[in-house]
């Protein structure tokens, strides 16, 4: 039997001495933060006009300036982000923002990976029984140099998903490296 004194008991925090929380503080973006930002945006201002223009499409240059830079704009962001302060896990506000809590930018996200695999997996389903246009045909030719270089033929599909794969992994391992530098486990385990 639960004490009825202890059901009718009253806890204000702001009329116990603790005061009103303190509002939260708006910091600016620094510098790097918006040298990063601004790399990641020509990243993908040059993927688009590669995708749709077909502006350097298939060249060293084509893969220079959209993934080099998207790749150089997220490690700069994840470095200047996470370097400073101390180490260790920071979960402050995280359930408050839009691409962690169901906002619209992680329901584009989802529905857009969600596209991506169902395109990668039924490509040619897709094709021969819809009549849908090459949808991979631009992003494939974007790393032929690459392919090339690595396999001696044209990159397909799979090289795309590979590559876009690979290059997640390295970004994310890096943002994982300086988010936990402070602990030997987690960089022998990210290593």
């Amino acid at each position: 039997m639960i004490d009825p004194q202890l059901l009718a008991y009253d806890f204000d925090e702001e009329t116990q001495a603790f005061g009103a929380p303190k509002p939260a503080i708006v910091r600016r973006a620094s510098r790097l933060s918006r040298l990063a930002t601004a790399l990641c945006s020509l990243g993908a201002l040059s993927v688009l006009l590669q995708l749709g223009a077909g502006v350097a499409l298939g060249t060293w240059i084509g893969i220079a300036t959209s993934y080099g830079l998207l790749i150089t704009g997220a490690a700069i962001l994840f470095w200047d982000r996470l370097s400073r302060g101390p180490a260790g896990i920071k979960h402050n506000g995280t359930m408050f923002r839009g691409l962690q809590n169901r906002g619209t930018i992680a329901w584009i996200l989802g529905v857009a990976l969600t596209a991506f695999y169902v395109i990668l997996y039924f490509y040619d389903d897709l094709q021969t029984g819809l009549n849908m246009p090459a949808l991979l045909l631009r992003p494939t030719q974007m790393l032929d140099p690459l392919a090339h270089f690595l396999s001696g033929k044209n990159a397909d599909r799979w090289f795309l998903y590979g590559f876009l794969y690979t290059i997640s992994v390295l970004v994310f391992g890096f943002r994982m490296l300086l988010k936990y530098r402070h602990n030997k486990y987690q960089r022998i385990r990210t290593l």
